[in-house]
């Protein structure tokens, strides 16, 4: 299964199962997992390149 982002990044994920739904909700599985771990990163590293006092601000607006 490839799944494309709204930027440039594509994610792949394969699954083995005994009948093809199976692998299809597997391979699903796997996908939303990866793609929040992707955002997860994004926001990490869009805060940490915010200087202390910006970083500060943007946490207490949350």
């Amino acid at each position: 299964m490839e799944l494309r982002t709204d930027g440039d990044r594509t994610v792949v994920i394969t699954a083995i199962a005994r009948d093809w739904r199976s692998a299809i909700d597997n391979a699903l599985a796997r996908a939303v997992r990866a793609l929040v771990r992707m955002l997860a990163r994004g926001r990490a590293g869009a805060q940490r390149a915010l200087p202390p006092a910006g970083r500060r601000a943007a946490m207490e607006q949350s």
